[in-house]
């Protein structure tokens, strides 16, 4: 099989095309500890993914309700009573999951552990 020029300058052209793609993409990446702007860029698209995310599938459709249960005692017996924490359940398709409600829930539950004090959230098995 012979190769003529074109197919020599066809197969630079690609490696040129992908060596400019892996540059840019780099140099995107790169830097973002010297550039106030791509570092805010880059966090604002982490928590961005991060909340759609957690809407998708972190967050639960409805927060379980923890139920107590047992018999009463006689006065001056001691009680016994046991509660059941139900686990967290995901239903309905993504459309459906992403609100406004959730997407102000997935923004309290995944910025608290950068900016305030940790809040007690219960997460799909997925989400945790």
């Amino acid at each position: 099989m012979r190769h003529t020029p074109d197919d020599r300058l066809d197969r630079a052209t690609r490696r040129n095309r992908s060596e400019r793609w892996l540059l840019a993409a780099y140099w995107a990446v790169s830097g973002y500890g010297l550039r106030a702007s791509r570092a805010l860029t880059w966090l604002g698209l982490a928590m961005t993914a991060t909340v759609v995310a957690m809407m998708l599938w972190g967050l639960p459709t409805s927060d379980p309700k923890p139920m107590t249960t047992g018999t009463q005692a006689a006065p001056g017996q001691p009680a016994r009573l046991v509660t059941d924490n139900p686990h967290p359940v995901l239903i309905g398709s993504p459309n459906e999951r992403l609100t406004g409600k959730r997407a102000e829930k997935a923004t309290r539950s995944s910025s608290t552990p950068w900016f305030s004090a940790p809040v007690d959230r219960t997460l799909t098995t997925a989400g945790a």
